[in-house]
């Protein structure tokens, strides 16, 4: 039996609907290597992080407009935990890459701001400021 889209999408349709049944049949009718990737798709633990990633494929190019994603309803805490998957679907790859520059540019303007300043404190602060944005960002 051949490993195809169809089979991840079967199976990521019976994790959505509850029925188990359907994916452990899938998972038992394969032979070899494939049956341990079918059983990580399958395992719930990491469904936030398929559809997500799922999400991020369905945003091509020039995504789908703002306000138009279609995973949204299926990432748990999708406004908090895995916003950037919803963005890049909304977006498309150009306006993530827009998002990260401007990031980017937010870090670098706070960084020449510090050396600008000549209190010590509001360039620690700056500085700060700069960090925990680089560290949410990446």
């Amino acid at each position: 039996m051949e490993f195809t889209a169809e089979m991840i999408a079967g199976l990521l349709g019976g994790t959505i609907v509850g029925d188990k049944n359907a994916a452990v049949h899938t998972v038992s009718s394969i032979e070899g290597g494939k049956k341990g990737a079918l059983t990580y798709l399958s395992n719930p633990k990491y469904e936030q992080y398929i559809y997500s990633k799922v999400a991020i494929a369905e945003g091509g190019l020039l995504g789908r407009g703002p306000g138009n994603s279609v995973r949204r309803d299926f990432i748990p805490h999708a406004n908090n935990d895995y916003i950037f998957a919803i963005l890049a679907e909304e977006l498309g790859f150009f306006g993530c890459i827009a998002i990260i520059i401007l990031l980017f540019a937010i870090v670098f303007r706070c960084f020449q701001v510090s050396r600008k300043t000549h209190s010590p404190f509001a360039a620690y602060v700056c500085v700060g400021m700069a960090g925990m944005l680089m560290f949410q960002t990446i």
